[in-house]
């Protein structure tokens, strides 16, 4: 599939910081956002690895939680494949205090 080979060559990018600027400065969080309502597995893996990248940066981090991707992101952990990558990013978006609370609303829902 063209839509994973394109997140999948934009992960490798993400690895280089002057990358992962310009990405930020494209939106690249706001353009993702509405693919990860997908059911292609390999597609949201592809996904999440590009985030895991990119949430080493506070700024990434919080566009994130403005997009509203933490309930989506909480709903993968059930995903085995998925599961893996999606517990880094839920930690690296853990670090923030409000996050925390979030994530715990959510995951008790799930319960």
């Amino acid at each position: 599939e063209p839509l994973i080979l394109v997140i999948s060559f934009l992960k490798e990018l993400s690895l280089y910081g002057e990358n992962k600027d310009i990405m930020v400065g494209s939106s690249i969080i706001e353009k993702i956002t509405p693919l990860l309502a997908s059911e292609n597995s390999d597609l949201i893996n592809a996904i999440v690895r590009l985030l895991l990248n990119l949430s080493f940066d506070c700024g990434v981090r919080s566009r994130m939680i403005k997009c509203g991707m933490l309930p989506r992101l909480v709903s993968l952990l059930s995903d085995q494949a998925n599961q893996n990558p999606v517990s880094c990013v839920l930690y690296h978006l853990s670090m923030d205090d409000k996050v925390k609370s979030m994530l715990l609303t959510l995951m008790l829902s799930l319960v």
